[in-house]
C-alpha cells in the first residue's frame, strides 16, 4: 500500500468517511471506493425541481490517486468545481440531471471522445445529438427530453 493512500484512508477515515472542500463533495466507502461531486459552476438553474451535479466516481483509492494525481492530502484543495467540469468536458467526469427529489426522473450523461451519451433512471442508454456539449445545452435537452416524455 502506497505511503498517499494510507494517508488519504486515515484521512476520510478521520472525516467519517465525507469531507467537502471548495464547495466538492468527497464520500469514501468501506470498501475503498470514492465518490467526487459538486454543483456545476457558473450555471443557473430556474426551476426548484431540477438539480444538476458533476460526478466522478472510482472504485479503489489507488484510482483516484492516480486520475487526480495526488501526493498529499492537501491536494484535495486542488479540486474543484471548475476542475471537476473541465474533467466532464473531456469524458473523465458524468453530468447529472435530476428532475424531481425522488430521483424518479433522471439522466446521467458522459462523453465519449466527441459523442456523448445519456443513462436514464433505468439503465437504459441513448446517444445525445452532437449539438449538446456544455452543460447549460444539456440542461434544455434533458428538460425537453422529460417533457417529451412524461407528456407522451
Amino acid at each position: 500500500m502506497q505511503i498517499i493512500e494510507m494517508k488519504l484512508r486515515q484521512f476520510f477515515t478521520d472525516h467519517l468517511n465525507h469531507y467537502c472542500i471548495n464547495d466538492v463533495e468527497f464520500i469514501y466507502s468501506e470498501d475503498g471506493s470514492i465518490q467526487v461531486c459538486c454543483g456545476i459552476p457558473g450555471l443557473a438553474i430556474e426551476r426548484e425541481e431540477i438539480s444538476m451535479d458533476l460526478t466522478s466516481e472510482h472504485e479503489s483509492l489507488v484510482d483516484f490517486i492516480y486520475e487526480y494525481v495526488l501526493t498529499d492530502t492537501k491536494d484535495l484543495n486542488h479540486i474543484t468545481p471548475e476542475l471537476m467540469l473541465k474533467r466532464f468536458m473531456v469524458g473523465r467526469a458524468s453530468l447529472f440531471f435530476y428532475l424531481d427529489a425522488d430521483l424518479e426522473h433522471s439522466l446521467s450523461f458522459t462523453r465519449k471522445g466527441r459523442r456523448m451519451v445519456a443513462k436514464d433512471q433505468d439503465n437504459n442508454l441513448h446517444e445525445v445529438p452532437e449539438y449538446v456539449k456544455t452543460p447549460e445545452e444539456v440542461l434544455i435537452y434533458a428538460e425537453h427530453y422529460f417533457e417529451k416524455l412524461i407528456s407522451g
